[in-house]
């Protein structure tokens, strides 16, 4: 019977020992699958105009907009991500976040050196 939890205890270690892999970088497993998700596009955001460009920035400014609660993901893809403004200058574009009214309207302006800021 002792050997036979023995055995089963080693076995455990050993599976455990699996799912907690380490990469180079002394990440293990469940912080890269962490990473991966959080790089995972948003629904609705790549629609966004110039995507190929600022692609990036939109995806980390519709996270922290959802993180801060101003946006839901579903207004994302009910609004097809971000749109370009005409009346902002360039780089500056904008979503709309509960509802399609010019008061749930936010804009992001990209930086030229990389980054956005919310207005």
């Amino acid at each position: 019977m002792v050997k036979k939890l023995a055995i089963l205890w080693f076995g455990l270690l050993i599976l455990i020992g699996l799912m907690v892999r380490m990469d180079d970088n002394g990440q293990t497993s469940a912080e890269m699958r962490s990473e991966s998700l959080k790089v995972a596009p948003i629904s609705g955001v790549t629609q966004s105009d110039d995507y190929d460009k600022f692609g990036e920035e939109f995806e980390s400014a519709a996270r922290e907009l959802i993180r801060r609660r101003r946006c839901a993901a579903s207004d994302f893809r009910e609004m097809g991500g971000f749109v370009r403004s005409v009346n902002r200058g360039p780089r500056t574009y904008f979503t709309y976040c509960g509802g399609s009214h010019i008061s749930n309207r936010i804009y992001v302006k990209v930086s030229v050196a990389g980054g956005y800021t919310i207005e």
